[in-house]
């Protein structure tokens, strides 16, 4: 007689020990991990310039291109 309970057909995994080597996190997660952050903060550093354009103070005069007219010697 087969049984209609879910729970009685599953088969439990074996649980991953906590110290052993199935739990440890491999170099290249890390490395993608820390090349994922540095692309997240330099957008959001880009995206806060892009909103914070004209607010802040510039150190000096703004330059104005030079036009160069002809003169007559």
């Amino acid at each position: 007689m087969r049984s209609d309970g879910w729970m009685d057909e599953t088969v439990p995994t074996p649980r991953v020990e906590t110290g052993g080597e199935g739990a440890a996190v491999p170099t290249f997660t890390w490395i993608l991990g820390g090349v994922a952050l540095l692309l997240m903060l330099a957008l959001c550093g880009l995206w806060s310039l892009y909103l914070l354009r004209g607010q802040m103070p510039t150190g000096g005069p703004t330059p104005t291109p030079i036009i160069w007219t002809p003169t007559t010697a």
